[in-house]
């Protein structure tokens, strides 16, 4: 039987590791071979350019982000305030696995964050699909901010989208100030007090248990 290539496989998974610990920038398709262990060859078989491997990157994180995050973190069934709970128990799972990284090296951020800081003015097709990806998350904040309204947790002329964007530029602004200080937890703390401040009282993170 022929054999199965992994190489495209190798080839994201060289490629993410390289993006997020230095900078799209500064790593070329040559680094991206190197580490991967396979040649030009089967690089280019794959894909067009170093830009189409962000591409699909970034499309295989927002498949991601939606399947194990939002939509168990935001499912429409839970209480509003639970849903952010969530989130931020999902933000300090994140923290706390980046720690080990901090141990030897920075802090790397948040891939998609520093992405947006680098490639925004320099490549119209990544801005649009990291454009997509951040107006995902804004949607679930908005959509559980519009259930806090309906139960009167929030004020009834609360501008769900507005607070929503606040959130989201609250999340992703910690995450560059922790990276800043190496310190993973700013982040998380950052997101509780714009959600303390959102909702009026102490937010508590929730961690998912199996089934639910």
């Amino acid at each position: 039987m022929p054999r199965i290539s992994n190489a495209r496989e190798k080839i994201l998974a060289a490629a993410l590791e390289l993006f997020w610990n230095n900078s799209y920038e500064a790593v070329g398709v040559d680094a991206i071979c190197r580490e991967a262990g396979v040649n030009k060859g089967s690089f280019y078989h794959f894909f067009a350019s170093k830009e189409s491997v962000a591409l699909t990157l970034l499309e295989q994180v927002h498949v991601a982000a939606r399947s194990d995050l939002l939509e168990p973190a935001f499912a429409p069934d839970v209480p509003p305030r639970a849903r952010f709970n969530r989130f931020l128990a999902m933000l300090e799972t994140y923290a706390t696995d980046c720690k080990h990284r901090c141990d030897s090296q920075n802090f790397p951020g948040c891939p998609i964050g520093n992405m947006i800081l680098e490639l925004s003015t320099q490549s119209e097709a990544l801005r649009a699909k990291l454009e997509e990806i951040i107006g995902t998350y804004v949607e679930a904040f908005a959509s559980a901010l519009d259930s806090a309204r309906r139960t009167g947790e929030l004020p009834a002329t609360a501008d769900s989208l507005a607070q929503a964007r606040l959130i989201a530029a609250a999340w992703q602004g910690g995450i560059l100030i922790a990276k800043a200080h190496n310190n993973p937890d700013i982040s998380v703390q950052v997101f509780r007090q714009v959600l303390d401040q959102t909702f009026g009282e102490p937010f508590t993170p929730t961690r998912l248990v199996a089934g639910t």
